[in-house]
């Protein structure tokens, strides 16, 4: 008899497992040439600061890290890269395109469960060519929810062999990956309901199945009040996203998914898709009920983000419930095919056509999303290449999609100074209201060239004509309060234009006029109010201060 097994895994799924690594390699090659981006820096600074441990255990090392969200996970992964690949960002970005390769395969062996192997094959390649998958793959920061993913679909899978021929150690697996998904993100705790509901064995069976993971669940919920302080969580206050005002908000969004995924293709991907479901649930009608329960679980937790900082791309938070819309397409189209078609190959062709379709509408939405997110991601690479190769005796003025996110500056800069003798970065200019008078010409950033390029005139100079369209007089107030880990404001009396904090350690944020928003501020950390006119001359407040925990703090000047 032919060996078909290596280690214990089959060929065929090792086969599997080698393609759908060769097309995540194919669609994401041009991640490997990425530097830090976006909250790389603050990562690898943590790290640099604190022990892995403590990111699990001591809630004042976590919080320094992230206020609203519990993931010590994404530190634990780069932790092991920075041991594997030092400083080499490509090799991290090669860890993350395997990740999302594994993720598919995870896909593939949880739907080989219940339908055939060559719908499930194409149900994980549908998954690769997704705008959340390939968004994710040039994004370091998203690490843990492609790794949380991982885990989530391994554990559903050991937990359903395990109703299947009771072994305990399926139920065991299933637990421990389940503890390391919860670990990861927020969005794979729901899970545990998933298994109390799986179409599998019998109610009695499944409950008594579920009980290690409503253990573990039980006991991630009193872990997360105690590393956050908070059982909520998340960037704004349950008040703000649960009202009504919000819901139009809310609804709103949740249409505008399907564009998202498919861009101009929405209306044919939605009509098929229709077609799908209605189908299938005429075949069975359980189908109904298990899809509006299963899609409850994987849409509730984005509906806080809605507010801030909002779904305006099919990035790490449609990652789920692509995974959802996979599945289901896969899982559709096999049981169409297997129930109404004589022949089997004939079944495979047509509505593994379908599958296929839905995977070029994807890609091709997908691919366009990320060329309009490449210009961004290649200016956090310029910057932080600038950053690591320039010395102090340099100024430069951050673009403004990096000012509005200045910690990766600031972060990277310390990082920076941390790990290389003598390595004080750069300077950076936040505002030229702010800048000291200096000789020395800056450089700034060119979206044109994705370049720096030296300024011609001095910081003093440039100071001066920045001055020039500043009026002092004008109207300006403000009333804010920062109170449990909450930043509160109020800004006024303008109602169009543009408000923005100015602080040398902030950066440059936009902001609406009024609004709430779970940060991480230091006290006496110092701030300007900036506005800016529809006719583009700016005022600025005076000096403010952040004092945590403090009565609100009103300033207001009146038009002289």
């Amino acid at each position: 008899m032919k060996n078909t097994q290596t280690f214990g895994i089959p060929w065929g799924a090792i086969l599997i497992a080698v393609l759908l690594s060769a097309l995540s390699v194919t669609l994401n090659y041009s991640a490997l040439s990425g530097y830090w981006r976006w909250d790389d820096p603050s990562i690898l600074l943590h790290l640099h600061t604190y022990s892995v441990l403590g990111d699990f255990t001591v809630p004042e090392i976590w919080q320094t890290f992230s206020p609203a969200n519990l993931t010590p996970w994404l530190g634990l992964s780069f932790e092991v890269d920075l041991i594997l690949f030092g400083l080499n960002a490509e090799l991290f970005y090669g860890h993350q395109i395997i990740a999302i390769a594994l993720a598919a395969f995870s896909l593939y062996c949880l739907l080989g469960l219940w339908i055939r192997n060559s719908f499930a094959f194409l149900g994980a390649c549908m998954f690769l060519t997704g705008t959340p998958s390939l968004l994710v793959a040039q994004q370091l920061m998203t690490r843990h929810y492609i790794e949380g993913l991982i885990f989530c679909l391994f554990s559903l899978m050991c937990f359903v062999l395990y109703l299947r021929d009771k072994r305990k150690r399926f139920l065991v697996l299933s637990a421990l990956l389940y503890l390391l998904a919860v670990t990861a993100k927020e969005i794979y705790v729901p899970l545990v309901l998933l298994c109390l509901f799986i179409p599998e064995s019998n109610a009695k069976s499944r409950l008594i199945a579920s009980v290690p993971n409503i253990a573990i669940a039980s006991i991630y919920t009193l872990w997360r009040a105690y590393m956050l302080d908070d059982l909520g969580g998340g960037y704004i206050g349950a008040s703000s996203y649960l009202s009504l005002n919000n819901i139009a908000n809310i609804i709103g969004t949740f249409l505008n998914i399907p564009q998202l995924m498919f861009k101009d293709l929405w209306v044919v991907a939605a009509v098929i898709y229709t077609f799908l479901f209605i189908a299938a649930t005429i075949y069975q009608k359980r189908v109904f009920r298990h899809s509006l329960f299963i899609s409850a679980l994987v849409f509730a937790p984005l509906v806080p983000l809605v507010s801030f900082p909002g779904i305006a791309i099919a990035d790490r938070y449609l990652l789920l419930p692509w995974v959802l819309l996979c599945f289901s397409v896969a899982v559709f189209c096999a049981h169409l095919s297997d129930h109404f078609m004589r022949k089997r190959n004939t079944g495979l062709a047509i509505w593994g056509g379908v599958i296929i379709l839905f995977s070029a509408a994807s890609l091709n939405a997908g691919l366009q999303t990320r060329s309009t997110l490449m210009p961004i991601a290649k200016a956090y690479d310029i910057h932080g290449e600038f950053i690591w190769e320039n010395s102090s005796q340099q100024f430069f003025q951050p673009s403004p999609a990096i000012l509005a996110s200045y910690w990766f500056v600031t972060d990277l800069s310390e990082f920076k100074s941390n790990v290389i003798d003598n390595g004080a970065a750069p300077k950076p200019i936040v505002d030229y209201f702010l800048a000291e008078p200096n000789v020395t010409k800056p450089w700034v950033y060119q979206a044109q060239c994705q370049c720096f390029v030296q300024e011609t005139q001095s910081i003093a100079d440039l100071k001066n004509i920045h001055l020039n369209n500043v009026d002092p007089a004008a109207a300006l107030n403000i009333e804010y309060e920062y109170r449990a880990g909450y930043f509160d404001w109020k800004f006024g009396p303008h109602q169009n234009g543009q408000y923005h904090i100015v602080s040398e350690v902030l950066g440059l944020v936009p902001a609406p006029s009024a609004g709430s928003l779970r940060v991480n501020v230091d006290d006496n950390t110092a701030f300007y109010l900036r506005y800016t006119s529809p006719e583009g001359w700016t005022t600025y407040s005076d000096e403010l201060i952040v004092t945590s925990n403090a009565p609100a703090t009103t300033w207001e000047r009146m038009t002289l």
